[in-house]
């Protein structure tokens, strides 16, 4: 029977096999009102870590807006915040300037600090077949807006019709270059929506 359950402090009393006295009762009662040290640190690290993420995105926005490129300071910044979210963007910096090793490798540490369901596990693989795509693109002086017919076809495959991160920059290569979009998710269809032709408007990283 769960502490705070209806009745348990009945229970305790009146029914158990051995009634509990009453003043351990009372501290029972007394712990339910009371925040945990736990509680405590984790609600704090909490409010940090939102300040942080808060912070962290108005200094991103700025860089972003700035005439001078500041992809340097970009990855400082993903780099302070120790999430999924930020490791993906982290790993987006190291690509848009070809240190494709470096961005493979921070995709591939993402289990050391975090456990990841499956389907995190798919986006994280995924990710590592986009770097690993782009890698030989970029070693011979191309750019993702010079992918041959068959190369777009192969990051086709890769998106293979989801819609996490990487399969979303991938797409929007192919859409923002290439003219093969696809219509917004709206739930109807099963939530795969296949490649629909119209220019484009997504970003062209990396």
């Amino acid at each position: 029977m769960p502490p705070k359950s209806e009745g348990f402090v009945k229970w305790l009393r009146y029914e158990a096999q051995t009634p509990m006295p009453e003043s351990p009762i009372n501290n029972i009662e007394a712990s339910w009102d009371t925040k945990t040290f736990r509680t405590q640190l984790e609600s704090t690290m909490a409010h940090h870590h939102g300040e942080m993420t808060q912070q962290a995105n108005l200094l991103k926005n700025y860089y972003q807006n700035d005439s001078i490129d500041h992809v340097d300071s970009l990855r400082w910044v993903w780099q302070q915040i120790r999430t999924p979210a930020a490791r993906y963007a982290e790993a987006l910096t190291y690509m848009h300037q070809g240190e494709f090793e470096n961005a493979r490798s921070v995709i591939e540490d993402l289990p050391e600090e975090h456990e990841l369901r499956d389907k995190q596990e798919g986006e994280r693989y995924r990710m590592l077949a986009v770097i690993d795509f782009f890698a030989p693109i970029y070693a011979a002086g191309r750019s993702s807006g010079q992918l041959t017919v068959s190369e777009q076809d192969q990051l086709v495959a890769i998106i293979n019709d989801q819609r996490d991160r990487p399969a979303t920059w991938a797409q929007n290569i192919l859409c923002f270059h290439y003219n093969k979009c696809r219509a917004p998710l709206s739930g109807g269809d099963g939530g795969t929506p296949e490649i629909a032709q119209g220019k484009g408007t997504g970003g062209s990283h990396p």
